[in-house]
């Protein structure tokens, strides 16, 4: 675990050491703390203030969904709950058992002064009272005359059994030490009388209020309870009973005040609080209306959730975005060149996001879109962003961008859906409609397109019943009016970035691709060969391109440009040399000159104001490889020297500057342009000679690492190849061979005899 925080620790040091990482976390930052302050703010509405009776003078609309806590409502369902919880008392039955023991230890102990054989022998009945009480704990808590009413009763057993009884039946009713007097006030008849059972856990029974006694009015209806037990015993045995059991009357109920609470605190906490909802674009007052109590209530209530600020709020806005990034960073470390993440394109993003967040929340507090009911995502430049960045980067940069203005819509109308579906349409097809887009004209077609398919969407949701259907006519002109002039604003700006950061759209390129600039028209005059060699190679590298998915295009344009720098000296390249023209020059002085192309053309293409995508191919066309005609001559000249010392061979001196290709583009180039120009010396060239010279260069450019940092892999290279070949088999197929006018006369003097 150490070691993999170290490696990431040291990954995150050397990433951040990159400028352009610096830069780019720089952007992050700024689009974080943007957001997160138009969004917070967003959430601090306008607050009104009315008394009763005032007259509204203005629609009063709730902005967002606002859930509201009802506190009377929750009070009275707290109470409610409360009420339901019974009320806890603890029963002693060791109380009821130890009276019942004691009753019967004074039975025993008269039956056994009675009773036995030594009793009866006894005639006095105070002697038999002095054995008894004798024989009893608690001797003077019984007078004599209950003891002898007892001892003078021949049925001692059914004078327990009876005695037992009342106990029970009093003690099983429970007995409160005084009458409940509802310490804790609550409107509850409801208990649960516990008792303490086998393995010391609680027995719960419920019981009403009403079956509990106190002491007091258990002692107040005593008598009468006993009478239904002892009406078959005489009048003595009947008082001796009441007062025996009257006098083993105690408390063995207590209210448990503590446990009581508890439950209730408990039913209360589980109690859900009772919201209220104020809908979006609900009307609290209208204008015009006078205020009410229930609407100043509500009024009141959306004071309080638009002038507050919520921390938690703010901090989720900001976890959210740092999630977004931190998953985005994974998908950039394998897709970061299909995205163009660049300083360049985090720069342009940066602004157009940081632009329409700013119209954005803008909107949002001026266009009272609310009461005009229309969709608020119809009134924002969400198109022009997404095409922007399209056109300027790619695709799946753009769809990234559309996600993050679907996250700020999202949360800066509630979530509303009518707003998140044209968000997500207007978006994701202004990214997928640019694709189409090839002239200016394109750019109104394409306003077209997507103002239909709002449309579209917008009769979807008033099927849904999202949007009323009164709205209707309303949304569908802002959705025609929203997709033209989103569309006509990126015809206007995209070209303002495009000359500022130096980024080349296929707009440029294609004007680019005009042979009629005058650079191709000096071209054509100074160095045919050179300009047919350029559009061959063009020819071959947009080929190959288009089987490997490559730009296409981009590879055109670099062709038609990649010998630019032959305009210096045309006449010294073979493929614009005739007889008359041929120069002669020491090996190593017209390596130079040919190199020199090079640099030439980059200078060239800079006074032209070529973009610097096409200008790589200038540079990287011939990597740094070596002119091997030239190294062999130079090393051949030295070999045949008749000096004592031969001259040195430098084979730097025959080596390109460099650099080698970088992207996939420039390194067809660099291979296109090696295989037409060898393909000039194939004597009768066919398929299968063109297929071997196409391999054989191929072959020697992945050789000598001409091709380690284009990221071309092997299959890639295989249809590259395919390409190629195809190309040039039609550039060089066999054609017929014409008759001449000599023979065609001879053949129609022959038929015209046959015929006389």
């Amino acid at each position: 675990m150490k070691s993999l925080l170290t490696r990431s620790f040291i990954q995150f040091f050397y990433t951040f050491k990159d400028r352009n990482m610096r830069l780019s976390l720089l952007f992050v930052v700024f689009l974080i703390a943007i957001t997160t302050i138009y969004l917070s703010i967003s959430k601090f509405g306008i607050t009104y203030e009315y008394q009763i009776g005032d007259i509204a003078t203005e629609n009063i609309r709730v902005p967002w969904d606002i859930t509201y806590l009802q506190k009377q409502e929750t009070e009275t369902e707290i109470e409610r709950v409360m009420a339901a919880v019974p009320l806890v008392f603890d029963m002693n039955r060791s109380i009821l058992l130890d009276r019942i023991q004691h009753i019967n230890s004074i039975f025993s102990q008269i039956d056994a002064v009675v009773n036995s054989a030594d009793g009866k022998a006894i005639n006095e009945d105070s002697v038999k009272l002095a054995i008894v009480r004798d024989g009893i704990s608690t001797p003077d808590k019984y007078p004599d005359n209950v003891l002898l009413a007892f001892i003078r009763f021949k049925d001692i057993e059914s004078l327990r059994i009876t005695s037992i009884r009342i106990i029970n039946d009093i003690y099983e009713r429970g007995i409160l030490e005084e009458e409940y007097s509802n310490p804790l006030k609550i409107n509850n008849r409801n208990t649960v009388v516990r008792t303490i059972g086998e393995n010391n856990e609680y027995v719960e029974e419920r019981r009403s209020l009403d079956t509990l006694h106190s002491l007091n009015s258990i002692t107040k209806g005593l008598n009468a309870l006993c009478s239904e037990y002892t009406s078959a015993f005489p009048k003595n045995q009947q008082w001796a009973i009441y007062l025996m059991v009257k006098e083993n009357i105690v408390q063995n109920v207590r209210f448990n005040r503590e446990e009581t609470k508890r439950r209730l605190q408990q039913a209360a906490d589980d109690v859900a609080p009772v919201t209220g909802m104020l809908k979006k674009g609900q009307v609290v007052v209208r204008e015009g209306d006078s205020v009410t109590s229930d609407s100043l209530r509500l009024i009141s209530i959306l004071n309080k959730y638009t002038s507050k600020f919520n921390i938690k709020y703010v901090a989720g806005i900001i976890l959210f975005q740092i999630i977004f990034y931190f998953i985005l960073t994974f998908f950039l470390k394998d897709y970061d060149r299909l995205i163009y993440f660049n300083s360049k394109s985090m720069a342009v993003v940066t602004i157009l996001l940081f632009a329409f967040f700013t119209y954005s929340f803008i909107a949002a507090r001026t266009i009272d879109y609310l009461n005009t009911n229309m969709v608020f995502s119809l009134y924002l430049p969400i198109t022009f962003v997404t095409m922007i960045v399209t056109i300027l980067f790619s695709v799946p940069l753009a769809m990234i961008t559309g996600i993050y203005i679907l996250f700020f819509v999202m949360m800066i109308t509630g979530a509303d859906f009518s707003d998140l579906a044209i968000t997500f349409s207007s978006g994701f097809l202004g990214i997928f409609a640019v694709k189409t887009i090839e002239k200016r004209v394109d750019f109104l077609k394409t306003g077209l397109l997507i103002g239909i398919a709002n449309t579209m969407i917008v009769s979807a949701l008033v099927f849904m019943n999202n949007i009323a259907e009164e709205q209707f006519p309303g949304n569908i002109r802002l959705s025609l009016i929203s997709g033209f002039v989103n569309c006509i604003i990126v015809m206007g700006i995209f070209p303002i970035f495009e000359h500022f950061f130096g980024l080349t759209t296929r707009f440029k390129l294609y004007e680019l691709t005009d042979l009629n600039a005058p650079i191709f028209r000096e071209m054509l005059i100074k160095a045919p060969g050179t300009y047919n060699h350029s559009i061959l190679v063009a020819n071959m590298a947009e080929a190959a391109c288009k089987k490997i998915g490559a730009n296409s295009l981009l590879a055109r344009v670099g062709s038609y440009y990649h010998d630019i720098g032959k305009l210096k000296n045309p006449h010294i390249y073979i493929e614009n040399m005739n007889t008359k023209g041929a120069v002669n020059y020491a090996p190593h002085v017209y390596c130079r000159k040919i190199i020199n192309h090079v640099k030439e053309g980059v200078k060239l293409a800079k006074e032209h104001e070529i973009p610097q995508d096409v200008i790589a191919f200038i540079e990287e066309h011939h990597g740094n490889s070596v002119m091997t005609f030239f190294y062999h001559e130079a090393l051949d000249m030295a070999n045949k020297s008749k000096k004592k010392n031969k001259p040195n061979v430098d084979i730097d001196d025959f080596r390109y500057p460099g650099p080698k290709p970088k992207t996939k583009e420039t390194a067809i180039v660099m291979l296109a342009d090696a295989i037409e120009a060898a393909s000039r010396s194939v004597v009768k060239p066919t398929e299968e000679k063109l297929e071997q010279l196409v391999y054989k260069i191929i072959s020697g450019r992945l050789n000598d690492g001409s091709l380690d940092d284009a990221d071309l892999n092997m299959k890639e290279l295989s249809a590259v190849r395919d390409g190629f070949v195809s190309v040039l088999a039609g550039i060089f197929h066999t054609r017929m061979k014409y008759p001449d006018q000599k023979s065609i006369k001879n053949l129609e003097k022959k038929v015209n005899e046959h015929k006389k």
